[in-house]
């Protein structure tokens, strides 16, 4: 069983296997999708941000005092709230391997572009969504263009993964070009090619599918 999802009812051991909280459209969806890929065993309840309560009606300020997500609570207790510690984790306990093996070079490659994606991609979609002014948007629209164009190239560089091998690295950086469609900012063709390419991936855009189509 890869894993059982029921939002309205926790599991009967909730320490026994980790509980990740998302939104089927957000960065949590990174997280989702490389815990499937890697076969883990795992519970998960979406969040309603605007809201900020949890599909079975919780505090999700309860589980994570940052109320963002991801958030993953670990058997023990430990909750990870940070995108690049929850793909780390994601990577790192998968039961089918994929991507670098740790300790490898190719493996503190995918470290660093978790990191890139987090600092250079991510964060400038954020202001397109937030709330601000028409100004505000302009600016950020133009840094988000101009990271992009870095990017392809000195990132991609016309390559179908970030690194040496498909990783975490690369579903991150798929659930965040998606977002160019939620705000109005077309994609560089290279970059619409290389989303493309990953969503093709085994297990990457099926899954992404499945959690973002509503259940009968």
């Amino acid at each position: 069983v890869l894993y059982c999802e029921n939002p309205t009812k926790p599991p009967t051991n909730p320490m026994s296997a980790p509980k990740l909280y998302y939104t089927t459209t957000s960065c949590g969806a990174a997280t989702y999708i490389a815990l499937a890929i890697g076969g883990v065993t795992f519970d998960s309840e979406t969040v309603d941000l605007n809201t900020g309560r949890v599909a079975s009606g919780g505090d999700f300020e309860a589980v994570s005092w940052k109320g963002s997500v991801p958030s993953i609570v670990l058997p023990g207790g430990v909750v990870l709230t940070e995108n690049v510690s929850c793909l780390l984790w994601a990577h790192d306990n998968a039961v089918k391997k994929w991507g670098p093996t740790a300790g490898t070079p190719e493996y503190y490659e995918m470290v660093d572009n978790l990191a890139y994606v987090n600092d250079a991609i991510h964060k400038c979609f954020g202001p397109l969504f937030w709330p601000s002014t028409d100004e505000a948007k302009v600016a950020a629209k133009e840094k988000l263009a101009t990271n992009l164009a870095h990017c392809i190239k000195f990132v991609i560089k016309g390559k179908k993964t970030l690194g040496a091998v498909f990783s975490a690295a690369d579903v991150y950086m798929f659930i965040v070009l998606t977002w160019a469609a939620f705000v109005n900012v077309p994609l560089p063709e290279a970059a619409t090619e290389y989303m493309n390419g990953i969503k093709a991936l085994d297990g990457v855009g099926s899954t992404y599918t499945a959690i973002n189509t509503p259940k009968a």
